[in-house]
């Protein structure tokens, strides 16, 4: 039975992992489980795990005490103290854990995981539980619970070396969550050395590039950008992190060349879908360099060819709008942040402050469409009759 549902676990991390896009105009986050769409996807195959572990636990667990010996051992006190005796079940319970977890229920996931260490205290699986737990206090934003488990496991001299990487990178996330980037990016580096999975270590190499740009650190951000193609990542990874390390004005490289690269790869038909990003990324070094309205140009381009990267269209949008706005040229900050909103939801970061300054602009804009029709009506009502009809 808990093998089924092992399966059913693994089939949908499978699912979550082929279903949910990752969006490249932000940080990516540590586990793609973490998107708010990840919940959802894999609900059958998750509710079919915790199923089965529950079922395993109802129908095999062993709890019943084995008979008194005369000549107890302290072998047989130990055996004799524990309140479970089918070894299968501290996996039930982790297994149910992770389920719940992956549907984003993480309250119930953390009440598994706590259950473990509270039954099961000494057996190895607690370290891993641990490790689960920490995860779930991070996604439901319990940091000071989550740390206090990360510091204890730090300092526990007999944690699993296979969950050293693990570790590390759930403590990475502990960080990035509270964007303390600069004390992420040192867990990721742990992560990097310890894992052997290369697509985990092009995700992590992305996210460390994305986190140094994040703290103004517009060198090493570059070249972490371009060493994610070293792990031999998937197509758009790897054309988002050459666009990035394209568009960031460190000050190394040829700015001239990679405008020239750039427009080569904006004439070739195979980069149709991903004109919004060149366009964008072009847009960013003339923006950089001072050349104002190149640059809004090419803003405006992004968005114009934007045909399903519903991110990009939304980033370019927003970039476009903030432009205007400070100019002010609030007609046109009113029509992309319209563009922006109609896109995005309100997971979106900080979808609030953008909703109200949508609503001023929107309340304004149509203040002065307002007043500039009335004022043409009423130039016309004062004209003599003859200038009106020859108007």
């Amino acid at each position: 039975i808990h093998f089924n549902g092992k399966e059913s676990l693994k089939a949908g991390i499978e699912r979550i992992n082929k279903s949910v896009e990752d969006d490249f105009t932000h940080i990516l986050p540590l586990y793609r489980e973490s998107y708010p769409a990840a919940g959802n996807v894999a609900r059958a195959d998750m509710d079919n795990a915790v199923m089965k572990g529950s079922k395993t636990i109802q129908i095999h667990s062993i709890t019943k005490k084995p008979k008194r010996q005369r000549l107890r051992t302290k072998a047989y006190q130990q055996f004799a103290s524990k309140e479970e005796f089918n070894k299968w079940i501290d996996d039930c319970y982790l297994l149910m854990g992770q389920g719940f977890f992956y549907q984003h229920n993480f309250s119930a996931a953390a009440e598994n995981f706590s259950l473990i260490l509270r039954k099961f205290p000494d057996e190895k699986i607690r370290y891993d539980a641990m490790v689960w737990l920490i995860r779930s206090y991070n996604e439901l934003d319990r940091f000071s619970e989550a740390m206090e488990i990360i510091q204890l496991l730090q300092s526990d001299k007999s944690f699993p070396r296979k969950l050293e990487k693990e570790l590390a990178k759930v403590t990475a996330d502990h960080y990035m969550k509270q964007k303390d980037y600069p004390e992420s990016i040192k867990y990721l580096d742990i992560c990097l050395k310890k894992s052997s999975d290369r697509k985990e270590k092009a995700r992590i190499q992305y996210i460390v590039a994305q986190l140094y740009r994040e703290t103004g650190n517009e060198e090493k951000a570059r070249n972490a950008f371009l060493a994610v193609r070293k792990f031999n990542p998937p197509f758009k990874m790897a054309f988002n992190a050459w666009i990035n390390a394209a568009g960031i004005f460190s000050g190394q490289g040829d700015p001239e060349k990679t405008k020239k690269e750039l427009r080569k790869m904006l004439r070739d038909e195979k980069n149709v879908e991903f004109r919004d990003q060149i366009y964008f990324a072009l847009a960013n070094i003339l923006y950089k360099e001072g050349d104002r309205k190149a640059a809004i140009e090419n803003y405006r381009k992004s968005v114009s060819s934007s045909v399903d990267n519903t991110y990009q269209l939304a980033l370019s949008s927003i970039t476009l709008a903030d432009i205007y706005f400070e100019e002010p040229d609030y007609r046109e900050a009113q029509a992309y942040y319209d563009s922006a909103m109609i896109v995005i939801g309100e997971e979106y970061p900080d979808y609030d402050k953008l909703n109200e300054r949508y609503k001023s602009l929107t309340r304004l804009v149509e203040n002065l469409t307002t007043i500039e029709v009335q004022d043409s009506l009423q130039k016309l009502a004062l004209m003599p009759e003859k200038e009106r009809e020859a108007l």
